[in-house]
């Protein structure tokens, strides 16, 4: 019974750390995603992008926006003022091969 707990004890805890490496994961592939941004490295975001990614986003007058990854990875490397994206306290939540990430950041142009 003993030998039972201290193994379902040590599967806990090897489960506990590969979530931990596992939401490590997904908070450095954010930062990295942040980083070619700023850098407007068109080279770095298609190695992170899925090559049928599509981006939305509201437009300052309410319109709504899409992109294809192409269209916004060129958009972004010819930018004359890159983004800068930063965020602290990330909550992942991992769900197999996919993740969410919320985090508190801030957005700034040039």
């Amino acid at each position: 019974m003993r030998s039972a707990a201290l193994l379902a004890l040590a599967l806990c805890v090897a489960r506990a750390q590969a979530s931990d490496g596992e939401k490590q994961a997904v908070i450095r592939t954010v930062e990295r995603t942040f980083d070619a941004l700023a850098a407007g490295d068109a080279a770095a975001l298609r190695a992170l992008l899925l090559p049928d990614a599509r981006f939305h986003a509201v437009r300052p007058d309410g319109a709504l926006a899409a992109a294809s990854a192409d269209e916004f990875i060129a958009r972004i490397s010819r930018a004359a003022e890159k983004p800068l994206e930063r965020m602290w306290n990330p909550f992942v939540l991992p769900s197999g091969r996919l993740a969410v990430l919320w985090a508190e950041y801030d957005f700034h142009r040039g």
